[in-house]
């Protein structure tokens, strides 16, 4: 492998890994202030106020810094240049910072015994919680590779880094397919754990409403099941890819790819269908839930898609 090869490695897996942290940034910015939004929080002086302006901060700053580390994504994963490492560096450490913050203010609602707890809150400020330490892992990994590839330019007060021995040029393709297959997963237990949500929405109205709609809710839940389990082997996978050096996973890797595409077209199937029903026309589930699903379905597939193409050059390569 030459420098040139090396920095394209670097751009390429910065990119995809901003990419995946910028749908993260944006759903943690997105509950920030739905949980801002609990009554319990709206004081007057003491701690509550400060926690209660973080999430304000976390709200505005994460809107912003995910339209740019979106942005940032896009360009690295396509263009070409130096610069955009730096910019990438840059907006890993606010997201990193940002993330403390929203994992901060996350512990404290928890812990809040004012607040008047049912299920929903208690799920929406785990999954804050939850993304919230993703996306900080998530950056840190991101400004790790940035501040690698940059290393491969020459700097103001040193000469560019040399590509080091023994690096095969099959290796950085194995560690791009298992950085998009872990992004592709992070998004599919995501709809896995919708499936699950859906589930019991459609059980509460026919609860409710005395109706019988055992096979959606039961499809859901199967789709909540197989997801999951879909999930763990593709980061096995996926870790597989990333961390273990001369090794050939290409049948497994396409049977990952093959079987979470098949996933994701039966979730949208099932998704379609539900659509004309009349529990998602009450809100058991909002339609705008499933919309967003279908968004991350998408999001997902083309993780997919990147990935397939490069199994694809490996074999090339091979």
């Amino acid at each position: 492998m030459n420098r040139i090869e090396m920095r394209n490695y670097y751009r390429s897996c910065t990119g995809y890994l901003s990419l995946m942290n910028a749908i993260l940034v944006f759903v943690v910015s997105c509950l920030a202030i739905y949980i801002a939004d609990f009554d319990e929080l709206d004081v007057d002086e003491g701690t509550g106020v400060v926690m209660l302006n973080l999430l304000y901060v976390v709200f505005t700053v994460g809107a912003i810094f995910a339209i740019m580390t979106l942005i940032a994504g896009i360009i690295a994963a396509k263009g070409n240049g130096e610069g955009i490492f730096g910019f990438c560096c840059f907006n890993s450490v606010i997201t990193m910072l940002l993330m403390i913050l929203a994992v901060v203010t996350a512990i404290y609602v928890q812990r809040n015994e004012d607040v008047q707890w049912t299920s929903e809150r208690s799920v929406i400020v785990i999954v804050y919680l939850v993304t919230g330490i993703i996306a900080l892992l998530l950056a840190l990994t991101t400004f790790l590779f940035a501040y690698n590839g940059k290393l491969y330019y020459d700097g103001s007060y040193r000469l560019a880094k040399d590509v080091p021995d023994g690096i095969e040029a099959s290796r950085p393709v194995q560690v791009e397919f298992g950085i998009q297959l872990f992004c592709a997963t992070l998004l599919q237990i995501a709809i896995a754990f919708l499936s699950l949500y859906f589930s019991k929405m459609i059980e509460y109205f026919d609860k409710t409403m005395v109706e019988n709609n055992d096979l959606f809710s039961t499809m859901y839940r199967i789709l909540f099941v197989a997801g999951l389990i879909i999930a763990v082997l593709s980061l096995i996978v996926s870790g597989l890819n990333w961390f273990v050096k001369g090794k050939d996973f290409r049948t497994w890797n396409r049977m990952t790819v093959f079987e979470n595409g098949c996933y994701l077209v039966l979730f949208a199937v099932v998704s379609v269908i539900a659509m004309t029903r009349d529990f998602v026309k009450s809100q058991s589930p909002d339609v705008s839930y499933i919309i967003f699903a279908f968004i991350l379905c998408i999001c997902s597939l083309l993780y997919l898609v990147f990935a397939g193409k490069k199994q694809r050059k490996k074999s090339e390569v091979k």
